[in-house]
This record gives structure tokens, C-alpha cells and sequence, in this order.
């Protein structure tokens, strides 16, 4: 029997998350019992690193909103893609043996966010493929994304690295939260590494825009909260994705909305009513459930998980059969 071990869900408001219960069912469907998910809706980040983070049954822990950047200086380490997507949502410890012979171990950062969004959209490729009876789906391919905060940044980060994406719209109610976005992204990637190329970010700022565009986005990511547009700002917004989901060319691609409260959201339901091949953002958490206990638990225990009964049970979750 393992050592029992603890795995915590660190944010604020979180009552709602998929997480509070996953995890804990993960665990059970490879065999590790002694290891619990403990929840901890707190906005103290002291009290948490004093009390939680460096015990001695600490196996790993998910970040999410408000704390994913404000952890990273109770940490020993991030890695590039927390450099580059700038935001944490993930603590795993690693073990290393120092000079002396002692075994030390380090709890280091990383995000698991955009394995979920890259995942879901290569099932949504394969889909596409299946309908559209499109054999030639290699080649360089430009995006658009709703919303320009924190969710954004790892999508970004999945589309420019992982696939093959060269340009993403941004479509946004807010014109200095994209220029914010902008600069941020265009430096955390400079800094990175000089081979690593800057995406090219563009605010689609209106419906005509997004009608004239020639190069006509394939992938689609959700980003924001399912609320009804009630600014001029917010209905401009909202028209433009609209506007964009129409193609007049009658060339679709393939849409995910990280929202999973409801599980269609309007902006789902918009995209699949005009023949998009669609995805729920329930499945982005079931999708990094993998590499998270990779790195928490190792190879063997990760592939383990058995990941279909997993998305089911995380719909589940989300209807309330909790």
C-alpha cells in the first residue's frame, strides 16, 4: 500500500470545479487509495505555503484562478512554459541528491491547461476529418480566440506550439486588455528563446472585419464566462464571433468552449447551429488528467487512467451527479 498522500485544489470560489471531485476518482481507478484531493478555497496564499505546500504528504496540487501567478514565488522553480504562458497551474515535487548525498526535493511549476485544449482539439480534428472526408489537415493553419485573459494565454501556447497555428484573431470587448495581452506574450516569448517564434496576435475589433477576412480561421477556442452580452462593447464582441462562425464560404472548422458552466454555452450552441464540429470545455479537464499525474505519480499510474471513463465521469460532475 503507498505512503498516503495528499493532492490539493488551491483557488477562490471553487465549489463549483470538477476538480473538488476528479481527482479523488482518478486516484480510486488506478488503485491508489491512500491518496485524497483536499479542497482549499482560500485567497491566503501564506497560510497555504505555511501549512500545506511543504508537509510532508504533499504529492502535487492543481492552481487555479485567483492564485495562478501569485504561487509562483512560494515555488523552487517554473518551467518554460509557465515562462512562456505565464500563468501556474500545476506544483509537482522532483527529488535530486545534492553534493552531500542528501536527497532534496524541490516543488517546481508548470501548466497542464493547454495539454487539455491541445488534446481536445485533435479529437476535434479527427471528427472534422471524419465529416468533411478532409485528408489534408497538416498544413499551417491561422485561429481565433474569445477573451484575452488568464485561459487565453494557454491557448495560445497549444495552438503556436502544438499546432501548426501561425496567426490567432483575438476577439475581445476590451482594446487595452488585448494590447496588455499583446506586449506580454510578445516578451515572455523573446525572453524565452530566439528560436522560438513570436504568434502574431490581432484584435478582430468588429463584424465587417471578421466578414472580410481572407485568411478564414480554422480553430475556434471559448475562453470567457457564459454571460449575455449587456455593453455595447460586450454585443460588438459577441457579433463579430457571430460574423466569424458564419463563413460565407461555407468553409467550417472546429470550435471549443473552455466554459463548462452550462456545458453548451451560447457561444457553443452559435457555432454548432452554423455547422461547426464542436467541443465541451468539460473535456479540457479531463484531458490534462494524464499529465497531471504523470507528474505526480509517474509514467505507469498515468497511463493507467482510464481517460474515456474519466470524461464521462467529469459530465457527470457538471450535471450535478456528483
Amino acid at each position: 500500500m503507498q505512503d498516503p498522500k495528499q493532492i490539493y485544489f488551491l483557488g477562490s470560489n471553487i465549489s463549483h470545479a470538477i476538480s473538488n471531485y476528479i481527482h479523488n476518482d482518478a486516484a480510486s481507478s488506478i488503485g491508489y487509495t491512500n491518496w485524497r484531493l483536499e479542497a482549499i478555497d482560500t485567497t491566503d496564499l501564506n497560510e497555504f505555503a505555511r501549512t500545506k505546500l511543504h508537509g510532508p504528504e504533499f504529492a502535487g496540487a492543481v492552481i487555479t484562478m485567483p492564485h495562478k501567478l501569485g504561487i509562483i514565488p512560494f515555488l523552487d522553480g517554473v518551467d518554460e512554459i509557465v515562462e512562456l504562458v505565464g500563468a501556474c497551474n500545476n506544483i509537482y515535487p522532483v527529488y535530486e541528491v545534492d553534493a552531500s548525498g542528501l536527497k532534496k526535493r524541490r516543488l517546481i511549476g508548470t501548466n497542464t491547461d493547454w495539454v487539455g485544449v491541445r488534446d481536445c482539439l485533435l479529437r476535434l480534428d479527427d471528427e472534422f476529418r471524419t465529416r468533411t472526408n478532409n485528408t489534408t489537415n497538416n498544413e499551417t493553419k491561422s485561429g481565433f480566440i474569445v477573451g484575452a485573459g488568464g485561459a487565453c494565454r494557454a491557448v495560445i501556447y497549444a495552438l503556436t506550439r502544438h499546432l501548426n497555428v501561425s496567426k490567432i484573431y483575438i476577439i475581445n470587448r476590451d482594446v487595452d486588455e488585448v494590447q496588455t495581452l499583446v506586449n506580454d506574450i510578445s516578451a515572455r516569448y523573446h525572453k524565452a528563446h530566439p528560436s522560438v517564434p513570436i504568434p502574431e496576435l490581432i484584435h478582430l475589433q468588429s463584424p465587417e472585419r471578421a466578414r472580410n477576412l481572407i485568411d478564414k480561421p480554422y480553430y475556434g477556442i471559448g475562453t470567457v464566462p457564459d454571460y449575455p452580452p449587456a455593453t455595447d462593447a460586450e454585443i460588438t464582441a459577441r457579433d463579430t464571433l457571430n460574423a466569424l462562425l458564419e463563413r460565407s464560404d461555407g468553409k467550417k472548422g472546429v470550435f471549443l468552449d473552455m466554459c463548462y458552466k452550462p456545458r453548451e454555452t451560447s457561444n457553443l450552441l452559435a457555432a454548432k447551429q452554423r455547422g461547426w464540429v464542436t467541443g465541451e470545455g468539460v473535456d479540457v479537464v479531463s484531458f490534462q488528467l494524464k499529465e497531471q499525474w504523470r507528474l505526480w505519480a509517474g509514467e505507469e499510474a498515468s497511463r493507467r487512467i482510464p481517460l474515456e471513463r474519466m470524461v464521462r465521469r467529469a459530465r457527470e460532475i457538471v450535471d450535478g451527479h456528483v
